[in-house]
């Protein structure tokens, strides 16, 4: 089973890219909290990834 969220407000040079992260829970819970909404915009998404940017961050290889 996957989780799914929504972006809105992407920028026109970014609405054709789609990606897929393979995260652990932890991680998953740092982005989108339990009861946070699933729909957040553009700005948003990229404050949350920017928080991981400056410290370590363990992603499991497959």
């Amino acid at each position: 089973m996957e989780d799914f969220f929504v972006v809105t407000g992407v920028p026109p040079s970014q609405q054709a890219a789609s990606a897929r992260l393979t995260v652990d829970i932890a991680v998953r819970r740092e982005l989108f909290p339990p009861g946070s909404p699933r729909d957040i915009s553009w700005d948003e998404l990229k404050r949350r990834i920017d928080h991981f940017r400056y410290r370590p961050l363990w992603l499991p290889l497959h």
